[in-house]
């Protein structure tokens, strides 16, 4: 996406951390700057709890906010 972008190939939402050095050396301009995306969900789909691997358990407890630490 970063490449189609650099190549005047149109628009995207991209995160900055992917450009932040091509807006800051004016390769990019960013437009729309105040317009965000509407908020959504992220849905974890997995088969059963019994068996789930413990990054995968905690990957979900993190982007649930349900972590402790």
């Amino acid at each position: 996406m970063r490449d189609a972008l650099l190549c005047g190939l149109g628009l995207s939402v991209i995160p900055r951390g992917y450009v932040g050095e091509d807006l800051s050396s004016g390769a990019l301009v960013a437009v729309l700057t105040g317009w965000s995306l509407p908020l959504t969900h992220v849905y974890g789909v997995y088969g059963s709890h019994v068996h789930l691997a413990l990054k995968v358990r905690v990957f979900l407890a993190f982007v649930s906010g349900t972590h402790s630490g």
